[in-house]
């Protein structure tokens, strides 16, 4: 069974139009922002959502941690980690009327201990940006993911297309050996805006409905 979830970080107003593409794909969501979203956009020259906007999107989504500040955990000391981890969770607990269950690491920065913290803080699951991993997680605090959509990384060695085809098909090979897969891509809504990868993007969602969604 292939079990394909979504995340977008940041809380940016192109999250707007990845939602409704999520929605009309029915894929699990969840929308990782942080607190002070708006001046962390706004000092990248990014729009950030407005309050009503958030708030119609945590009707329809799952919104996750992603600290206070965005800032790199493993750079503040450790009483500025528990701050960024703790007040975060209660902040969107209580703007949001809900419990808020996931975590994910700014840029990907974490050690164990920090792990640690997350759970101990009471979050489920924590998410990293690590590509490549279509096994279930081992390790919930360290939830690797699939595929970082909109962006031609490194380690892809191809267009950040080319590398979701061939995650598409890698999961259908599990697939067929009766094996577990967990596809998780994730992004940056602004991202994709700034790269001019939306009909690549619509593209790639369009690959995952004939193989995987159907």
């Amino acid at each position: 069974m292939i079990k394909v979830t979504a995340s977008f970080d940041d809380g940016s107003i192109y999250d707007l139009r990845t939602a409704n593409m999520m929605y009309n794909f029915k894929i699990p969501t969840t929308f990782y922002i942080p607190v002070n979203w708006r001046k962390y956009l706004l000092m990248r020259g990014i729009d950030p959502l407005n309050d009503e906007q958030l708030k119609e999107l945590a009707s329809e989504f799952e919104i996750g941690s992603h600290s206070v500040n965005h800032v790199l955990l493993t750079r503040v000391s450790e009483e500025d980690q528990v701050f960024e981890i703790y007040e975060s969770k209660m902040y969107w607990e209580e703007y949001l009327n809900k419990k808020v269950n996931k975590f994910c690491y700014p840029r990907g920065y974490y050690t164990s201990d920090i792990a640690e913290v997350v759970k101990a803080a009471e979050y489920t699951e924590a998410r990293t940006t690590l590509v490549g991993e279509l096994n279930p997680a081992e390790n919930k605090y360290a939830r690797h993911t699939t595929i970082h959509v909109g962006c031609d990384r490194r380690e892809y060695g191809c267009s950040w297309l080319e590398f979701g085809k061939k995650m598409i098909a890698k999961a259908l090979e599990k697939e067929s050996r009766g094996e577990d897969v967990d596809f998780h891509f994730w992004g940056h809504s602004a991202e994709i805006h700034q790269n001019n990868q939306w009909e690549n993007f619509v593209k790639f969602m369009d690959l995952l409905n004939e193989n995987i969604l159907s």
